[in-house]
């Protein structure tokens, strides 16, 4: 990972080399051509409504859900196997 000259990517990031990265210049032109694109209101509501989006007024939470509890090691799971026993100190490492 590099972090200097204002490059902070890792040195592998799509094929690049570090000294690619280093050595990389911005292309103002295409740039330019990037700030010029401006958006019709029109445009942005015809694509709206030919997508069917709509407005939504009400809040939403996304909530994760809750992973079920894990049968303990005496009684096993619904498969009959018996559920892993705890690592010990480090003995996997």
């Amino acid at each position: 990972r590099l972090g200097t000259g204002n490059i902070v990517a890792t040195s592998v990031a799509r094929g690049l080399s570090a000294k690619d990265l280093i050595s990389g210049q911005p292309n103002y032109d295409e740039a330019n051509k990037l700030d010029a694109l401006n958006v019709q209101p029109q445009a942005v509501q015809s694509f709206l409504l030919a997508g069917g989006v709509v407005a939504i007024n009400e809040k939403i939470q996304l909530v994760a859900p809750r992973p079920a509890a894990a049968p303990s090691a005496e009684h096993g799971n619904e498969t009959g196997i018996p559920a892993p026993s705890k690592k010990k100190d480090n003995e996997d490492w």
